[in-house]
């Protein structure tokens, strides 16, 4: 119930406070004060404050004591102790931070038809090398986004391998789109463009890629270990692309090319491990690849002291406190959808490695 009641212009103060509208919302009278319709609760404590005197037992019956007691608590409320103050900003911190962008599972000569995967994916040559466009623009973006919080004076890139599909399994001499030596020569132009792209565009000082191989790329029927860079594509490849940017001046890019799987890179006092993941086996069961790849990096931690694991292989993104696993350009194929797996667009990943902090943000880089 409500009531139309004259109010000096302190009680509709308290009314408009109440209801959560400015008082100049209404129209005062000619003497001042203003005509509001009030609900009852607020009425009789405006008629009884008027009055000085208490409430009485015979008006509380008839109204909501709980709601009268917080009315009363409202309007005694006359003085208090909060303070609105000024929050300054926060002086600049001089410690350092490092993007750190994967860039893996290409498969740049693999096609993927829309008809084959239901209409989720398509994926050929021209859309491969749009898709390594869109890396490294998003990717600076996003990095020169992050530079306005972050002390980012160097960035890294970590090519995680099978940029390339190659003729591992008998289906790809029929499906691919390219040969092998094809392939590499297309890769080998997009990446060159690609970090032409960081060097001209990014405002830092140093760009260190960490490129190793992965599985596809081999020239061998089944992996093998103590040569398995030297019988792989992509180690070539490379070492091609090392040597080319050298020549063409980019010396704020380094290279770090392990003839083994795996790279060991200290950034900031911690051991970053970074590979493609080839010869880590599971996933199957209920926790998926996490609880193979939780077994593989504690035993791996051990044997290399490292902190943190970088890995590509898998076409899924995850991030936690072990290991980040990279997603896949090439996206949802037949062999995901063969396999059960749960579809996940192509994209590739960008994380920030504080210096004091560790690790502080986690980014998916959307290619499409």
């Amino acid at each position: 119930m409500s009531r139309l009641i004259r109010l000096t212009s302190s009680e509709a103060e308290r009314w408009c406070k109440l209801i959560g509208k400015p008082l100049s919302h209404y129209t005062s009278l000619k003497d001042g004060r203003y005509r509001l319709r009030v609900d009852a609760e607020f009425a009789t404590v405006i008629l009884e404050e008027r009055s000085g005197s208490r409430i009485s037992p015979e008006i509380t019956e008839n109204v909501d004591k709980e709601r009268l007691a917080e009315l009363e608590q409202m309007f005694s409320m006359k003085n208090t102790n909060v303070q609105i103050y000024d929050i300054l900003p926060k002086p600049h911190e001089h410690h350092e931070s490092t993007a750190i962008c994967l860039l893996s599972d290409v498969h740049i000569e693999e096609t993927v038809s829309k008809e084959a995967v239901l209409g989720l994916n398509e994926y050929n040559t021209e859309i491969a090398k749009i898709r390594i466009d869109n890396f490294f623009r998003s990717s600076a973006k996003l990095i020169t986004h992050a530079q306005r919080s972050y002390n980012m004076p160097s960035v890294v890139l970590g090519v995680l391998g099978d940029m390339i599909s190659g003729y591992i399994h008998e289906e790809l001499m029929q499906t691919n789109g390219l040969t092998p030596l094809e392939a590499v020569g297309l890769v080998k132009s997009c990446l060159l463009s690609g970090l032409k792209y960081w060097n001209d565009n990014l405002k830092v000082d140093k760009i260190t890629v960490v490129m190793v191989v992965g599985n596809h790329a081999r020239t061998t029927q089944k992996s093998q270990f103590g040569n398995a860079s030297k019988m792989n594509y992509e180690y070539f490849l490379y070492k091609d692309i090392q040597e080319i940017c050298a020549l063409l001046g980019y010396k704020k890019i380094n290279f770090i090319i392990p003839e083994a799987e795996i790279a060991v890179v200290n950034i900031y006092g911690k051991r970053i491990l970074f590979t493609h993941g080839t010869h880590i086996r599971g996933g199957n069961g209920v926790g998926g690849i996490a609880v193979p790849l939780s077994r593989w990096f504690n035993r791996i931690a051990r044997s290399l002291n490292i902190d943190y694991a970088m890995l590509g292989h898998f076409h899924q993104s995850i991030f936690n406190k072990q290991f980040m696993v990279n997603g896949s350009v090439i996206g949802y194929n037949s062999f995901a959808m063969g396999c059960g797996c749960e579809c996940e667009v192509a994209q590739q990943t960008m994380a920030i490695l504080d210096e004091k902090r560790g690790f502080t943000a986690y980014q998916s880089i959307y290619l499409d």
